[in-house]
């Protein structure tokens, strides 16, 4: 099996369970046969663009993303969620200082 072909077996695997999809479950997700999935998944098949584009869509991911290495997919989405933890605070942090700022405004207007 080429590296590629096993990326993508072990991608669709580890992005199913944090799903907590079955292969039957990404199937139907995905439009595709059941068999289909696990000749994936054991390297015997490989999608075409189409096919390759719905199973990204089905595990939310980009169909690029289910092409990298694994430890680089799993790097990829880890800086994902930090990124978007740390916009959640500053937008948080954003808001109070906007507040504040407005309260501030507020009482010297008086």
């Amino acid at each position: 099996m080429t590296s590629t072909r096993q990326s993508l077996a072990t991608n669709l695997k580890v992005l199913r369970a944090r799903y907590a999809l079955t292969q039957a479950g990404l199937a139907e997700s995905a439009k595709l046969s059941l068999s289909y999935i696990g000749e994936i998944e054991v390297g015997r098949k490989f999608p075409n663009p189409e096919k390759l584009d719905r199973l990204a869509s089905a595990l939310f991911v980009k169909p690029w993303q289910l092409l990298m290495s694994p430890l680089d997919l799993l790097e990829y989405q880890k800086y994902l969620e930090t990124v978007d933890m740390f916009g959640n605070f500053a937008d948080r942090i954003g808001l109070r200082l906007e507040e504040k700022f407005d309260a501030y405004l507020a009482q010297k207007g008086k």
